[in-house]
């Protein structure tokens, strides 16, 4: 007997704006269902068109249907299209399964639909006060609750779904996947060769000695000051710093600490954000890439590193653990020497190709097969 079509409904609004995070990771699915799964019929849900950073045209596959319903033209009002107008597009498109990348349920969700959200961390609860006032508004109203009203759910680390059960241990017993990886077929090794390597790092004023890369914002669960406060030893040695993402830091109390007359000023580049296209060309180019972060509930920096070949250096806690653990150097605690001799030892080690079956997304999928 011929297995019916399987009839996904995708809420996209994470889609609508320039790709980060949250929307990258919605893509890496899409990419990968278009990819792999054309036996299911996939409805592309959105209030608004999706951002032209996407650079994606999904309607040109046959088990695709993009449907840009606005409910109230102004897009911050995207939460009334989501709870109200969204459960009747579920309804009209005959959805089987309705499928968030965010821990968030309409109020509405017509009976007889399988929910399934995903759930990336703990941020809106361990550090809240990060967030801005409309997401922690949202979190508050909607998290706890699409906990229990999903029918299973993704998580993207084992440290997420370990602390997801800490707040809310009634959910332990509900069908769910754990998985995440970086952009299909994006991030890998380019084979650059040394004179190439400087050619690319000379575009950020980098022209001699050792080169770390951080990638990320500043927040302060990423703990640059932590990282920064390391650099006069590490500019003695030769390295130096670039600094990715972080914008704004001028308007920081990283400025202060940047300027302070015992910070090696040139020890220390911050290039804001950059292309993906840049991004990668860095990851192939620098000896490390470095975080110092107080918690993630993933560590795609990371994981993007290693698939290009680039080791790895993370605190040895949270999901970091999780992703780098076996497969780069983590260091307990917050000791500025061992720090320091760590990263200073590692960048001169010869490295190898980490093992990285795990993050795969065809695997992903077929797991994610099992919960709906």
């Amino acid at each position: 007997m011929k297995k019916p079509i399987k009839t996904i409904a995708i809420d996209c609004r994470s889609l609508t704006k320039p790709l980060t995070g949250v929307g990258t990771f919605a893509r890496s699915v899409l990419d990968t269902l278009v990819a792999i799964r054309p036996d299911w019929r996939l409805i592309l849900l959105s209030p608004v068109p999706f951002h032209p950073s996407l650079d994606r045209d999904y309607s040109r596959y046959e088990n695709v249907e993009v449907v840009i319903s606005p409910f109230i033209s102004e897009k911050n009002l995207q939460i009334l299209w989501y709870n109200f107008k969204l459960p009747l597009l579920l309804k009209k498109y005959g959805a089987d399964v309705f499928y968030t990348v965010l821990p968030q349920l309409p109020l509405f969700v017509p009976s007889g639909i399988r929910k399934v959200i995903v759930v990336h961390d703990v941020v809106n609860i361990e550090f809240a006060g990060t967030m801005d006032r409309t997401n922690y508004i949202v979190n508050k109203l909607f998290f706890f609750r699409s906990l229990k009203e999903a029918d299973a759910l993704w998580f993207n680390s084992a440290y997420t779904r370990s602390k997801v059960l800490e707040y809310d241990p009634s959910v332990e017993n509900k069908p769910y996947i754990v998985g995440d990886s970086a952009t299909p077929g994006y991030f890998h090794r380019l084979g650059l060769d040394v004179g190439q390597k400087k050619a690319v790092l000379a575009k950020y004023g980098i022209t001699e000695g050792r080169t770390l890369l951080f990638v990320g914002s500043l927040e302060p669960r990423k703990n640059l000051t932590f990282l920064l406060s390391l650099m006069p030893a590490l500019y003695e040695k030769g390295v130096r710093l670039l600094v990715v993402g972080a914008s704004g830091w001028r308007n920081s109390d990283i400025a202060s600490f940047v300027q302070s007359p015992s910070f090696p000023k040139e020890s220390t580049v911050f290039c804001g954000y950059i292309t993906d296209d840049d991004l990668l060309q860095l990851y192939n180019s620098v000896d490390c890439f470095v975080s110092t972060s107080l918690n993630e509930g993933f560590g795609m920096p990371q994981l993007e590193a290693m698939f290009c070949g680039c080791p790895v250096i993370s605190p040895d806690n949270s999901a970091m653990s999780e992703v780098v653990g076996g497969r780069g150097k983590l260091i307990g605690g917050w000791d500025k020497t061992r720090w320091t001799e760590e990263i200073l030892s590692y960048i001169e080690e010869e490295h190898t190709d980490p093992d990285l079956s795990k993050f795969s997304w065809p695997q992903i999928i077929d797991n994610f097969e099992t919960i709906i």
